[in-house]
């Protein structure tokens, strides 16, 4: 697969869905196909629906566990159709469903009891898919009402489950076919969802690079800010700082990709994996490969061949692709966040 010199993408500096509004913590950015907008913000536990025309903004949910309400730790993202969003919860093992009228549809138990579910996609046939992190091999299941099928069964990644970084399962799903491989490989397979059928297979010849020790410096410093976070502030102690790191196993490599996402005009986006003195908490997240992520993404055609190579702005990231625009989170250096749009490259 041969290299092509990146292109460099720029935020719209004129779409703002919330006004002047900045966020501490959003999760998840939808664009409805009227052109409303739907957030996830986990410090205030709630869903912001705005407007079209950005006149008013409606809240839905609050912070507790009460119907209608979340535990903000359990947060991660949004499943929106075009009467309703779906909000699950891994804290409370549930999800929730408003109408985008503010009305409560219902409160449904997670399919099946102690899952740590990630990664939750809109089905395109309806319902939810989403992946469920096992031991034995993680699953991709697909949840609609009462019933919930299996898509699909990965191989076992990590033995050590104390290993920091470890080889994490990337995929996405968009009509008939989806996209999956794994951090740690730089290979890339496209099948059609309901056949199970192999289309193809793209594939670097690249070997993860080496844990260095630079490397392990910036990951304790992610440690000590994650200690800090859970103490409220606090520094540790030496003998806490001690212990937790006892407690944590050191990667002999770092990941080489962090995410996947299917466009709708069939071609695959694959994020590579940033230097680890770039990375935040979220790469300490259980599952969560895009906290690996860098602003540099290859765009695979739809027939898996390298089609262009580009560059996001530091500091974005994308919730959401559609034929003409790239939607979701922009952070800035102080880690104040908004909601954006780049457009798709031609």
């Amino acid at each position: 697969m041969p290299e092509t010199a990146p292109v460099e993408l720029a935020l719209d500096a004129i779409w703002s869905p919330t006004g002047s509004r900045d966020f501490g913590e959003l999760l998840d950015v939808k664009v409805l196909s009227d052109g409303r907008t739907v957030l996830l913000e986990r410090y205030e536990a709630q869903i912001l629906v705005a407007a079209a025309d950005g006149s008013r903004i409606d809240r839905l949910g609050g912070p507790g566990e009460g119907p209608g309400e979340f535990a903000a730790g359990g947060l991660s993202s949004l499943v929106t159709t075009d009467t309703s969003v779906l909000v699950p919860d891994l804290f409370l093992q549930r999800l929730t469903e408003f109408s985008f009228s503010g009305q409560l549809l219902g409160t449904y138990p997670f399919p099946v009891e102690g899952i740590y579910a990630v990664d939750w996609r809109r089905h395109p046939r309806g319902g939810a898919a989403f992946r469920v992190l096992k031991p034995d091999g993680d699953q991709v299941l697909r949840w609609l009402g009462e019933d919930v099928d299996t898509l699909h069964t990965f191989s076992a990644l990590v033995e050590d489950p104390r290993l920091l970084f470890p080889a994490a399962t990337i995929w996405d799903i968009e009509g008939e076919v989806m996209a999956y491989g794994d951090t740690h490989r730089w290979e890339v397979r496209l099948e059609h969802s309901d056949l199970n059928e192999l289309l193809w297979i793209a594939r670097r010849l690249v070997a993860p690079p080496p844990f260095s020790g630079a490397d392990r410096e910036a990951l304790e410093d992610l440690l000590v800010a994650l200690m800090k976070r859970r103490a409220g502030g606090a520094d540790p102690s030496d003998e806490t700082r001690r212990e937790f790191m006892a407690r944590v196993s050191f990667p002999a490599v770092r990941p080489l990709l962090a995410e996947l996402m299917l466009a709708p005009l069939g071609e695959v986006w694959v994020r590579t994996a940033t230097e680890v003195s770039r990375m935040g908490l979220d790469a300490l997240r259980l599952g969560r490969g895009a906290g690996y992520g860098g602003a540099t993404w290859h765009v695979l055609a739809a027939n898996g061949q390298l089609d262009a190579t580009v560059r996001l702005p530091e500091g974005f990231r994308i919730t959401q692709m559609s034929e003409d625009w790239l939607y979701g989170i922009m952070a800035d250096d102080l880690g104040v966040q908004r909601p954006g749009r780049i457009p798709v490259p031609e």
